[in-house]
């Protein structure tokens, strides 16, 4: 298993965030993918791919990932005691490989 951080970043009228997030991938392929589906869920709210902005949106807000890094085990378990480092593994990940088999946006996104 290898274990990663990652930025989600959202822009909301003249405000951008950057949250960073954790998650655990079998390796750098699911790893974007996992990213990818996190990305396209962090808002409830209906967003849809807007292929000229590189990114998902709505009438108010654009998410899309940012970086993205490897880090080790016990790097990933000590950020675990931060509540602003969330572990965003899926449970299940033929949901994010189905996800990903669906979706219309293209690989290298």
């Amino acid at each position: 298993m290898n274990y990663f951080i990652a930025d989600v970043n959202e822009q909301m009228g003249e405000f951008e965030t950057v949250t960073t997030i954790r998650f655990k991938a079998e390796n750098e392929d699911m790893a974007d993918k996992i990213h990818k589906f996190v990305v396209a869920a962090w808002d409830d709210d209906d967003l849809v791919w807007d292929e000229n902005d590189d990114c998902f949106s709505n009438d108010y807000a654009s998410i899309w990932e940012g970086d993205v890094t490897e880090i080790d085990e016990h790097t990933f378990n000590q950020l675990g005691k931060h509540k602003s480092f969330p572990d965003m593994t899926p449970d299940d990940m033929s949901v994010v490989e189905d996800w990903c088999e669906e979706s219309l946006i293209e690989e290298d996104h």
